[in-house]
């Protein structure tokens, strides 16, 4: 695990004085192993869904306000959203979930349905996840600049590993599973900037 600021860009970026740069390796193309695991985990989250669905009421009312995983069909509530996805990974490692969010999505009750209560209470819901919204990305975005502060030395010395950027720390993994668990394991609570090889950079919000 490395230790790194947003300013190091001395080793891998440019190199000692008077020698080439080093070169970051090729990132592989996409294959169809992981178009056979996308497949899979999106057929998973459908899964998932469906048991929501079928159960949204009763879950909506034993969890007012929370933020909810399903995976392997067990029903997960949390105060946040980063809380819900990290206790369904750490439960169910290596399975797809379906997210569901208190307020965003259009799901908020017709105003004509609402009590003055209710109202209050879905506003805060919204205030709070839009701050936490917020403070994710702020975080996340910092993780990245570190990241391609020193993209070229951290590619070189991992080459086709999974890696994560959290805290200012570079963590890798065999597997996108194995990174996101060194990260709720190291760093629970907050957010991070992921890179897989071959596939596009990105953050946990």
């Amino acid at each position: 695990m490395q230790e790194l600021r947003a300013d190091d860009k001395a080793a891998g970026r440019s190199g000692a004085k008077g020698t080439a740069p080093r070169q970051a390796p090729e990132e592989p193309a996409f294959d169809g192993e992981y178009k056979e695991l996308h497949a899979r985990w999106r057929r998973e989250r459908i899964r998932q869904e469906e048991i929501f669905e079928a159960n949204r009421e009763e879950i909506l009312a034993t969890h007012p306000g929370k933020h909810i995983a399903v995976c392997e069909g067990e029903i997960i509530a949390a105060d946040t959203a980063l809380g819900a996805m990290q206790a369904a990974m750490q439960a169910h490692t290596g399975h797809a979930a379906f997210y569901y969010l208190p307020v965003p999505r259009g799901n908020y009750t017709p105003a004509k349905c609402k009590d003055a209560q209710h109202a209050d209470a879905e506003a805060a819901a919204d205030e709070a996840y839009r701050a936490e919204l917020a403070r994710g990305r702020r975080e996340s975005s910092r993780q990245q600049k570190i990241f391609e502060a020193n993209r070229e030395e951290i590619l070189a010395t991992h080459p086709g590993k999974h890696i994560a950027v959290c805290e200012g720390k570079v963590l890798v993994a065999d597997t996108a599973t194995e990174v996101d668990q060194a990260v709720m394991r190291e760093h629970p609570g907050r957010a991070a900037f992921f890179y897989s090889p071959g596939v596009t950079c990105v953050t946990m919000f």
